[in-house]
């Protein structure tokens, strides 16, 4: 029997990805991510312009833009408290970096008015491993969970000045979660397995106002409503195992309804610009609230909890050549789950509160072409909820997130 209870846990897939309850650990854009997001006052960015404020994208010149930025990112994450949070950067070198296509876009402009097409990778992250190794407990998790956003945008210029514009994205939302979990007592033991899928489809409208104060100061606001639910459907599966009794039990639901609800933002840049030069920008985003379980099934349900968060970002562009421009930014990325207590008896959010850097560079390699590689990196710790022992319980946990991007971009 114990034998067969270790290839058990042997044989369960050790490789996931999964969303983040933070919402700044993918950086939008290819030039936008070296301003570490803050990016709603300003334009240029063909993959990131309709996310960011989809009013800029009537600022853009040219008949036709389109950009893509390609992410590869290093998860280092860490259940405990006795992990060493500034070793991660000497194992960024090792192990593997995940390929994510985090944003591509395309504009077309006529007159004063802009369309565009883009898509989104907003959410995505990876753990799988071990979370608890002890004399009595082993525990494993593996959990994927990861976000498309696919959309189209229009602006307008109301005046030389002034424009609008709006996003809608058709999103889709995939979740899987394989935890086992095994306690001894002696001879004794008890055993869990158990998997957890579902997708959920929404809608989620973005709008967007820019504003040129004067000929170097830009002002932008952007407001994403919450998400309109379309569809959600999953599966869920548990065996229990207790050799003393001998008694197992399985339970199957395969027609469970799914809920996901992606908070308001609202965000507010403020940027200077001298032309061919440098650029600054500061953005503030408030995030709204929102309390659901994510499938209706109460004893296989997440408590999700999103209270109202501040996030900041701040970054700049200089101009080192005509054919060379470099970009660095700072992020806060908190998260928005209430903190985790010893009295939480049900999964929720993990709660981890977050800050981050980012730099970029551009080399112009022709007059209508342009590269760009850089990176970003977040990182913070927090607390987590999660079956240990045969029962769900608050852990410590670290993440940092080493990302490398690459992107290109065409006018003409």
């Amino acid at each position: 029997m114990h034998l067969l209870l270790r290839l058990t846990f042997l044989m369960l897939p050790l490789k996931a990805f999964g969303a983040y309850s933070n919402y700044n650990s993918v950086v939008i854009g290819q030039e936008a991510a070296g301003f570490g997001g803050a990016y709603t006052a300003l334009s240029g960015d063909a993959s990131a312009v309709a996310f960011y404020n989809p009013a800029s994208m009537a600022r853009m010149k040219g008949s036709s833009l389109s950009a893509s930025a390609s992410a590869f990112q290093k998860f280092d994450t860490q259940y405990g408290d006795e992990n060493n949070f500034l070793i991660a950067p000497t194992r960024v070198n090792k192990g593997f970096f995940e390929p994510v296509p985090s944003a591509a876009g395309s504009v077309v402009t006529y007159q004063d008015f802009s369309f565009g097409f883009s898509i989104l990778i907003p959410d995505f992250n990876t753990f799988s491993g071990e979370i608890e190794s002890s004399t009595n407990a082993t525990s494993f998790l593996s959990q994927s969970d990861q976000t498309l956003w696919v959309g189209g945008s229009f602006a307008l210029n109301l005046s030389p000045s002034t424009s609008v514009g709006v996003s809608l994205y058709y999103t889709a939302r995939k979740f899987q979660r394989s935890l086992s979990d095994q306690l001894k007592n002696g001879t004794d033991v008890e055993a869990t397995i158990e998997e957890k899928n579902f997708t959920q489809n929404s809608v989620v409208f973005i709008l967007g106002l820019y504003h040129q104060l004067t000929s170097n100061w830009s002002a932008g606001l952007s407001l994403r409503l919450p998400s309109i639910p379309i569809s959600g459907s999953g599966t869920f599966f548990r065996s229990d195992l207790d050799t003393n009794p001998d008694t197992f039990s399985e339970f199957t639901k395969t027609d469970l309804l799914s809920a996901t609800k992606i908070p308001l933002k609202l965000a507010l840049g403020i940027a200077y610009q001298k032309t061919k030069h440098y650029s600054v920008d500061l953005d503030v985003s408030f995030y709204g609230r929102e309390r659901y379980e994510d499938v209706d099934l109460s004893s296989s349900a997440d408590l999700i909890e999103h209270e109202p968060v501040v996030n900041f970002a701040i970054g700049g562009e200089y101009c080192f050549r005509p054919w060379l421009t470099g970009r660095t930014g700072f992020f806060t990325n908190f998260s928005s789950h209430p903190k985790i207590t010893a009295a939480d008896t049900q999964r929720r959010g993990d709660h981890l509160n977050m800050l981050g850097t980012a730099a970029n560079l551009t080399f112009h390699t022709s007059v209508n072409t342009r590269f760009t590689f850089g990176g970003y990196w977040t990182g913070g710790r927090g607390e987590s909820i999660q079956q240990i022992g045969q029962n769900l319980s608050a852990i410590g946990k670290s993440v940092q997130i080493f990302t490398m991007v690459v992107g290109t971009s065409y006018q003409f």
